[in-house]
């Protein structure tokens, strides 16, 4: 989001998921289309699911010819915006963003995952609802810190 409000590229919602593509975090600035969510959580889910930026999606796509093979391909979102979040080549999440421009959007998903070598967000097991930010004691990755029972999968090693 703060690449967002820096270059004020508003309004913009911003998501991580799990590997899954299960949503674990979501902000919406006001006046985001209800649609947004919706294209956000499909860019990330498309991300996760195969290992790739949404963007390699879309330049597939203006290649045409063989490069649009990838429409029966479930969940293969062409728009910019969605990244994997990839630890030790393990698929531990995706960002989404929607709400801009296609490469606007692609670069607030690169700054949130930038972000994330820096800090970690720990979710409470019931409710899914982001606990506190911490910062890793041993690596960029860490280890638990032990405020929280368990962290977005990017930054845990149990």
């Amino acid at each position: 989001m703060d690449e967002a409000r820096k270059n004020n590229w508003v309004p913009v919602v911003v998501l991580v998921t799990d590997w899954s593509g299960s949503l674990v975090y979501l902000e919406r600035m006001d006046g985001t289309l209800y649609a947004g969510v919706d294209v956000a959580i499909k860019k990330a889910r498309s991300a996760a699911a195969y290992r790739r930026s949404t963007k390699d999606f879309a330049d597939l796509l203006a290649q045409g010819g063989l490069g649009n093979r990838f429409l029966v391909l479930p969940h293969a979102m062409p728009v910019d915006g969605g990244l994997p979040i990839v630890i030790d080549g393990k698929i531990v999440g995706a960002i989404g963003v929607s709400g801009v421009t296609a490469p606007q959007e692609g670069q607030i998903a690169a700054a949130g995952l930038a972000a994330l070598k820096w800090a970690c967000l720990w979710i409470d097991i019931d409710s899914e609802i982001p606990i506190h930010s911490c910062q890793p004691k041993i690596n960029q990755w860490g280890t638990f810190c032990g405020r929280g029972p368990r962290c977005l999968e990017s930054c845990r090693r149990s």
